[in-house]
């Protein structure tokens, strides 16, 4: 029933203080001197008529000192520093001179834009809608990372519960009765900040739920699920909406981090990982060409790049996930700061020794799409850049026939032959109507690029 009068005294704002106070007030007269040394105007008649006002049940006085430093406090969002101390209004009132005066902490509440102050992180992706698929070992660090980077205006799905084993790996520290992983998380994430909104949940299967919601209010979608499924679903949907969308996942064990970033719909999520077996060709990319014959232990199917983290037999340590997903969040936490262009970002851990960390930057071409004539099921895709340079080889040399060889891969279960390499023999014979193609170098092209593919 008692209350505080909070007095905040300030300086004009050009009066910066550079010197940082050694010795504060311990009376209440040293309290009066400071103000009337460092300028502030105390109207002690005014207090005191608010202090003996008969409704008045102020019992404390806080006064609050505030000066403008060069440059912003550490852990404040402004230059505007602060010193507090406190008072019996009584003793104010009658003139107790020595009594002693307390020293108050001053705490900045932990706002949505405070954060962003803190750790760096532009309007340009704070205030997005996000929808997060996967709240498991990668996805809740995701979660966490962006939370505490201010990006608050989260949906997070996952129909699984948490176990106890996630522990290991999770950015949850207990199972919590084993409730659902998403709901957990948000209720966590509610003592992070005052002021956010509560983190929306959804704990459908993600292959019922995604198909029947519109997704077109969300401003980038996030897929942490490590499932080929999902990935295929998200593609099927995703030609319908115009929503950027970053696939993260591991492979080779948790030594390779894959972010795939997809602004352009002339890539589909499955044609990532054609690029990167694309790059593979070249022999410059020992890097890739080292994963993917380690990769080719784990993956049964060429679009599954990733693990699951669902399983309690899997060998994969905190530390590493933390590191990829690290680099993951910083990415996503600039993905409106750069032009929008797809992308493909790679970090491989502990490849050169137990600790080693770096990253690689691909840009990914459009894809092209034509259809069978023989079979309208199928389709051919191929990155755009190789069909140009088979259309200028179909026209060197004027009216004569021309022509080559492509290879690639062939899905069988999805009815799509992705075509990543040419080659245009030099020995073939070309006539106005017609063409030999010679084989002259084709199988040590070949052996070539089977051997840095993994065949």
């Amino acid at each position: 029933d008692s209350f505080c009068l909070d007095l905040v005294l300030f300086l004009n704002s050009d009066n910066i203080k550079k010197n940082w106070f050694v010795h504060y007030p311990q009376t209440l007269a040293e309290l009066l001197d400071f103000a009337n040394t460092n300028g502030f105007a105390l109207d002690k008649g005014k207090i005191s008529s608010i202090i003996n006002n008969p409704q008045s049940k102020v019992e404390k006085i806080i006064f609050r000192f505030a000066f403008i430093r060069p440059a912003n406090i550490i852990g404040k969002n402004s230059p505007v520093d602060y010193l507090c101390f406190s008072v019996a209004a009584e003793d104010f009132v009658t003139d107790h001179t020595d009594v002693k005066v307390e020293g108050v902490l001053l705490l900045d509440m932990l706002t949505p834009n405070y954060i962003n102050d803190l750790t760096q992180t532009s309007k340009n992706i704070s205030e997005k809608k996000i929808l997060i698929l996967g709240c498991g070992a990668i996805g809740s660090k995701i979660i966490f990372h962006l939370y505490r980077s201010g990006i608050t205006n989260l949906t997070i799905c996952d129909k699984d519960s948490m176990m106890f084993h996630n522990v290991c790996r999770h950015a949850l520290t207990s199972v919590g009765g084993l409730e659902n992983k998403a709901k957990l998380i948000s209720k966590e994430l509610r003592f992070l900040s005052y002021i956010a909104k509560p983190v929306k949940t959804v704990t459908e299967d993600l292959l019922s739920w995604l198909p029947n919601s519109d997704l077109s209010g969300y401003d980038l979608i996030i897929d942490t699920a490590a499932s080929a499924s999902v990935s295929r679903c998200i593609d099927r949907i995703s030609l319908s909406i115009n929503v950027p969308i970053v696939r993260f996942v591991l492979s080779d064990s948790g030594n390779v981090g894959l972010v795939y970033v997809n602004y352009n719909r002339k890539v589909m999520l499955s044609d990532y990982y054609m690029q990167l077996v694309r790059l593979a060709i070249d022999e410059g990319n020992e890097e890739i060409a080292d994963w993917l014959r380690k990769e080719k232990k784990y993956n049964f199917d060429y679009i599954r790049v990733g693990e699951g983290c669902h399983s309690n037999t899997m060998k994969l340590n905190d530390d590493v996930i933390s590191a990829h997903t690290a680099l993951a969040s910083n990415i996503i936490r600039h993905i409106f700061d750069t032009p929008q262009t797809n992308e493909i970002f790679l970090s491989f851990a502990n490849m050169d020794y137990q600790g080693s960390l770096f990253s690689i930057k691909y840009d990914v071409p459009d894809f092209v799409a034509l259809t069978c004539k023989n079979n309208d099921s199928w389709e051919v895709r191929m990155p755009a850049d190789i069909l140009r340079r088979i259309q200028i080889d179909a026209k060197v040399g004027g009216n004569r026939e021309a022509g080559g060889y492509m290879m690639g891969c062939l899905d069988n279960k999805y009815h799509r032959i992705y075509v990543l390499d040419t080659f245009v023999p030099k020995e073939s014979k070309r006539e106005t109507n017609r063409i030999e193609l010679s084989r002259g170098g084709w199988y040590d092209h070949c052996k070539k690029k089977k051997k840095s593919t993994t065949g």
